[in-house]
């Protein structure tokens, strides 16, 4: 574990965000129940703005059941973050925010909003693989992908949905749970029968598809992954589909029967 100069185990724990010019924007930081941002004092709109979405950023995966450290681990991957450092308090880290950026000579960056520099970043990875991790248990390469559920009782219809990163075995579990839950209840009513629940197992079957492209994944940080248990093909459950599958035929055949 990271300690600071004291030799007594970080709290806190931050990553810096940074825009292209190499300006430092702010921090993103997590302690033991949250996340937080610390914005540096640039004159820019653009920082500011980036400021924001990055502090949604964070706050969005804290709220999705990722842990703080969770968090900044995953932030730490994307292009233009820092790598996860410790701070002794919150207030260090706003200490650091009040020093203006330094340029490649040593001056610092000019905080009055002066022309742009256009710097162009070179792509640096695949955004499925190694730059995201699991939601769930924190495992690598991942993919970004969502998958969805659909009830449909007669008058009243359900979505639900599951979105995010997830390795291979954590993404092979929610798909059979998912897909079974459709192919169980996900027709019994005009629509869904019709629409919403064929909709649903394609997207469902097209998502699968990039998580079974992933290797297996690494160790997980966050938490337990996901036991993908047995195939669909292999849950009773999911058998419910044929009874409205035979009734549409049955009603083909007698259509065309009568039209004889």
């Amino acid at each position: 574990m990271p300690h600071g100069p004291t030799g007594t185990p970080d709290l806190v724990h931050y990553v810096t965000v940074t825009a292209a010019d190499g300006e430092i924007v702010g921090y993103v930081w997590g302690d033991a129940t949250g996340v937080g941002w610390v914005q540096c004092p640039a004159g820019r709109g653009d920082s500011l703005r980036a400021g924001t979405q990055w502090h949604d950023r964070a706050r969005e995966l804290h709220g999705r059941g990722l842990a703080p450290r969770g968090v900044l681990s995953l932030l730490s991957r994307e292009p233009g973050i820092g790598p996860v450092t410790g701070a002794a308090d919150v207030a260090a880290i706003e200490d650091m925010a009040r020093v203006p950026t330094p340029d490649a000579e040593g001056h610092p960056l000019d905080q009055g909003g002066g022309e742009d520099v256009d710097v162009r970043r070179e792509p640096t990875d695949d955004r499925e693989g190694s730059l995201l991790m699991c939601r769930f248990c924190g495992g690598s390469p991942a993919a970004d992908v969502t998958f969805r559920a659909h009830r449909g009782l007669v008058v009243l219809m359900g979505f639900q949905k599951s979105g995010g990163p997830v390795c291979m075995t954590c993404g092979l579990a929610v798909y059979r749970a998912y897909t079974t839950h459709t192919l169980c209840v996900g027709w019994w009513s005009p629509l869904s029968l019709f629409v919403f629940a064929p909709l649903t197992l394609v997207r469902n079957v097209l998502a699968v598809r990039r998580v079974k492209r992933l290797p297996a994944p690494g160790p997980g940080t966050l938490g337990p992954r996901h036991d993908p248990g047995v195939p669909v093909r292999r849950r009773p459950r999911a058998y419910v589909a044929l009874v409205p599958a035979l009734w549409v035929l049955f009603m083909i055949v007698t259509g065309l029967s009568g039209g004889v």
